[in-house]
């Protein structure tokens, strides 16, 4: 195996291999959407920083075209597990993001509109996650810019979008993707993006003078994500109730349903017990990494 696919799977290979006997073992943990989520993304990093990393932990050179549109695949599914998460397990190698940016731009510069579309949900996706770990001037630029383009595509996506993303979703099937990224995916993505930024917005800067909009923002895409994302529900509800409470969106009648909601929707999942309070385990990687962070149940 490469070097660099090594220290990433190897780095995480007792927890991913615990989180899998756990989901499949566990009366308590069957189900956990949590755990669930951070196994997959672990595969899916893996999977990336094999497209677009070589052995010697370099940009990996010549790639074709199919290669980088299977590569921003990867990336725009492994942020639908990473920005619905509790945990973020987003990990990425310098000169892999490095990669994986340049190759958005040579996507995104298709004259075909489906690719099109493909490199430019690709690009807000890795800068949704790169503000996950990021402060200052750079990532709240990223931040504005994605909650603006994000807030276009959506309000926009069924004029025309949708059936663009369905083409997509076409082709990576004639092509023989996997993962794939339907069209659904891609609208759900989209919104994630923009319920991403909004929340970060105002987190920065609540009291900004832009902050009565962001939370506006964040509160629509909250509630279309709730109808198009019912598998992470729980958590969209519980970051609907946060909103209303911390931003004094609505009475706490608001909040206190909303909390309710998120909690019913979490015992839906088969085998999902209500969380409880628990030490966690972190493990971070010392390489130079843009961010790596992990965490299971003790």
């Amino acid at each position: 195996m490469p070097a660099e696919l090594l220290s990433i799977a190897e780095l995480f290979r007792g927890e991913v291999e615990r989180g899998r006997r756990l989901l499949a073992e566990s009366a308590e943990f069957r189900g956990s959407s949590d755990l669930q989520l951070f196994v997959e993304g672990v595969d899916l990093t893996v999977q990336r920083h094999a497209i677009f990393v070589d052995g010697d932990g370099q940009q990996r050179q010549g790639l074709t075209a199919q290669e980088m549109q299977q590569g921003l695949v990867v990336v725009a599914q492994l942020a639908l597990r990473t920005l619905p998460a509790a945990f973020n397990t987003w990990m990425v190698q310098g000169e892999c993001f490095c990669a994986v940016y340049d190759a958005c731009h040579q996507v995104a510069a298709s004259p075909l509109a489906w690719w099109r579309l493909l490199g430019d949900t690709a690009l807000a996706a890795l800068m949704s996650l790169f503000t996950t770990s990021h402060d200052g001037d750079q990532a709240l630029a990223a931040l504005r810019g994605n909650l603006r383009q994000a807030g276009a595509m959506v309000a926009t996506w069924r004029q025309g979008i949708d059936a663009v993303a369905g083409l997509l979703a076409e082709h990576q099937r004639g092509l023989g993707f996997a993962p794939l990224l339907t069209a659904a995916d891609a609208h759900r993505l989209w919104l994630h993006v923009a319920h991403d930024a909004a929340i970060a917005l105002l987190s920065r800067g609540p009291g900004a003078p832009e902050a009565p909009q962001w939370l506006a923002a964040a509160l629509a895409a909250n509630r279309q994500l709730a109808e198009a994302d019912p598998g992470n529900a729980a958590f969209v509800l519980m970051r609907r109730a946060d909103l209303l409470c911390v931003h004094q969106a609505g009475t706490g009648e608001d909040a206190v349903a909303a909390y309710r909601s998120s909690m019913r929707k979490a015992q839906e999942r088969k085998g999902e017990p209500r969380r409880r309070r628990r030490r966690r385990r972190c493990c971070c990687c010392c390489q130079p990494v843009v961010k790596v962070i992990c965490c299971l149940p003790m």
